[in-house]
């Protein structure tokens, strides 16, 4: 039973974490959506990835959100319990005090589920690896950088939620499961197929994205700038 609710808890932080992923990498597609000129897309990214790069920096010099909230969760009750001291019953006061105690900690354990453990050490550099991934694929490879967000978009999430439900065969040397991965290609595949790719192209553009996730240390910058590379190299080579 332990060992579930565990299970449970991973994949619901899993979902929060991807959904927060995937809502980003919409963001990141606008420039496409809305049809921008190549030079004002890459400004649109730089732009981006000013902004995120001093926000980081900021949080490395600052507490994280979840210890700022705690802090001002703390001093706001205290001001609260105060203030109510003199006209509130002794036992109110305590009711009070407790129910407040239990929403600070709702909060901070949605916050710290949202947070990876790398994030709470060196702030939100997922974040900001993401953007320069993009930035960069922007600028070398021009409109083939869609397909690289498309591949943060798809792969990422899927890798990790099924790898989380359903993984049980691991890959060696990586954090990945062949279920998660497996499931991943087929639905990159499947995406680059609609989006008009041939089959063998398809397949040759998911598995290179696919094998940058397992074995890149961080796939928010190699998944964009491996599947970029890729579909450039194989459009103006194969």
């Amino acid at each position: 039973m332990l060992k579930d609710s565990y299970r449970i808890s991973i994949v619901r932080n899993i979902i929060l974490r991807k959904t927060l992923h995937i809502g980003m990498c919409l963001f990141l597609l606008l420039p496409y959506l809305i049809n921008l000129n190549e030079y004002n897309k890459l400004l649109y990214y730089s732009i981006l990835l000013i902004v995120a790069a001093e926000i980081n920096s900021l949080i490395l010099k600052k507490p994280l959100l979840s210890v700022k909230l705690k802090e001002n969760f703390e001093k706001n009750r205290k001001r609260i319990l105060l203030t109510l001291y003199k006209s509130t019953a002794i036992k109110e006061l305590i009711d009070l005090e407790t129910k407040l105690s239990k929403l600070e900690s709702l909060i901070q354990e949605q916050i710290r589920q949202i947070e990876r453990e790398y994030e709470r050490k060196g702030g939100y550099i997922g974040i900001v690896y993401g953007l320069l991934g993009v930035t960069l694929s922007q600028l070398f490879f021009n409109n083939e950088a869609y397909y690289g967000i498309l591949a943060l978009t798809i792969i990422d999430p899927l890798t990790a939620l099924i790898g989380a439900v359903y993984g049980r065969i691991k890959i060696p040397y990586t954090n990945g499961s062949l279920e998660g991965s497996l499931t991943a290609f087929i639905v990159f595949y499947l995406t680059l197929v609609l989006l008009g790719f041939r089959p063998e192209r398809a397949t040759l553009v998911s598995l290179i994205s696919c094998l940058a996730e397992l074995f890149s240390s961080e796939d928010n910058l190699a998944l964009p700038l491996v599947t970029s590379a890729s579909i450039y190299l194989i459009n103006h080579f194969l």
